[in-house]
């Protein structure tokens, strides 16, 4: 590679060898040129097989799709309030449930608007005990989509707290019922 034509050590971090056998193995490697009398002279490459980090990988993504999957069919959705960033966060399922595209920029105002307003106070209070107690809340509610129908939840909410014990954000899931 160009190690020995640039003298700057590289990292290769997908590449195949084969086997005598005629298997491909995943590996990374890098390679380090050797200096001699201010000359390239080789370079040292180490190899590492990378078949279970891909297995790994592969596995994780698997899972993602089925848990993806299954949030779609019990249209449950995720979320997260995070405190100290104030940022909200939605998984796609979440958007569907309020009537909006995944990835509408959403926070707690924009959020707010989006529940009945007969339906908000009692959300408010579940928040307010979730923050000021460390209290979790379920209670269902109406969400209002931008085409003005309404559409009755579940929401479920819990606290999560830093090493400190200081409440830094909420997590939690919402359900189409």
């Amino acid at each position: 590679h160009g190690v020995m034509a640039s003298g700057r050590p590289a990292r290769v971090s997908s590449d195949v060898f084969w086997t005598k056998a005629g298997k491909p193995v995943p590996v990374e490697y890098t390679a380090t040129p050797l200096f001699e009398n201010g000359a390239i002279a080789g370079a040292v490459v180490a190899f590492r097989d990378i078949t279970q980090e891909q297995r790994a990988r592969r596995e994780v993504h698997r899972q993602q799709e089925m848990l993806s999957q299954a949030l779609e069919i019990a249209r449950l959705g995720t979320w997260e309030w995070d405190m100290a960033r104030d940022r909200v966060t939605w998984a796609a399922e979440t958007y569907r449930i309020f009537g909006l595209e995944p990835g509408t920029p959403i926070d707690l105002a924009t959020y707010s608007s989006r529940v009945h307003p007969d339906d908000l106070p009692t959300l408010q209070a579940a928040v307010g005990r979730a923050l000021e107690h460390g209290d979790p809340y379920r209670l269902q509610h109406r969400v209002i989509w931008p085409d003005g129908s309404d559409h009755l939840v579940s929401s479920h909410g819990r606290p999560v707290q830093d090493e400190t014990g200081k409440i830094v954000k909420l997590q939690g899931v919402v359900q189409d019922i």
